[in-house]
């Protein structure tokens, strides 16, 4: 029997992360634990409302890349791009965007300075069809 992996799939909203994995999920016949979502958008989104959870989430990384194989899949994307994919979920273009500004730089912050995930890969969704972002993965997870 293979090893698990967990493969986190993580971006501000609308960068593509849930198209992506379920695709994925689909083209690997499931074999791996995918998650939309985990300690990056945590932090993120902790600190957006100003709630530092930098330790609580270290100590959630570390207890799980110890004993499991994790990839952190980061999804990036204009977020313009995103914006225009959220507008139907939200009310304002603008209140939209500068929100998903914000994110898009803790998310940077966060893979720069807190990110303790050792296998990390970044996929541009504005620059990739869904199928060679799979081809992506699938090299970056060599399979």
């Amino acid at each position: 029997m293979k090893p698990l992996k967990i493969q986190i799939f993580e971006g501000i909203p609308g960068s593509g992360k849930t198209t992506l994995r379920f695709n994925y999920a689909l083209s690997s016949n499931f074999e791996d634990l995918q998650l939309d979502r985990f300690t990056p958008s945590q932090w993120v989104y902790g600190h957006l409302r100003g709630i530092d959870l930098t330790e609580q989430v270290l100590q959630v990384e570390r207890a799980i890349t110890k004993e499991l194989d994790v990839y952190l899949i980061y999804m990036e994307v204009d977020p313009s791009q995103a914006a225009i994919r959220q507008i139907d979920k939200r009310d304002n273009y603008d209140s939209a965007l500068m929100e998903l500004i914000k994110a898009k730089d803790l998310y940077e912050k966060y893979l720069k300075e807190v990110c303790s995930y050792k296998k990390v890969i970044k996929i541009n969704s504005s620059l990739h069809s869904v199928e060679e972002e799979i081809r992506i993965l699938k090299r970056f997870m060599n399979i």
